[in-house]
């Protein structure tokens, strides 16, 4: 039989932040994955960096392979 991959993002604002600066989103097409920012609590608008790169990820996310995953994180980030 098919396996269904079952696949969903949660986060939450840690007790001492006024903003949660984390970001996470998940899909299944290509492929099944999960994406998740950090954000920094000690930089501002970080919660705004960690959205932008989570859906650039998503964005491009075709072209990630498990060989290329550097050359895919580099080009998010730059």
């Amino acid at each position: 039989g098919v396996i269904k991959m079952e696949i969903n993002a949660y986060y939450q604002i840690g007790k001492d932040h006024k903003v949660c600066e984390d970001y996470a989103l998940c899909g299944t097409e290509p492929f099944p994955y999960a994406i998740l920012s950090d954000g920094c609590s000690s930089v501002n608008d970080s919660d705004i960096g960690s959205r932008i790169l989570v859906s650039m990820a998503k964005k491009n996310i075709q072209a990630f392979t498990p060989d290329t995953y550097k050359e895919f994180v580099n080009s998010i980030i730059f």
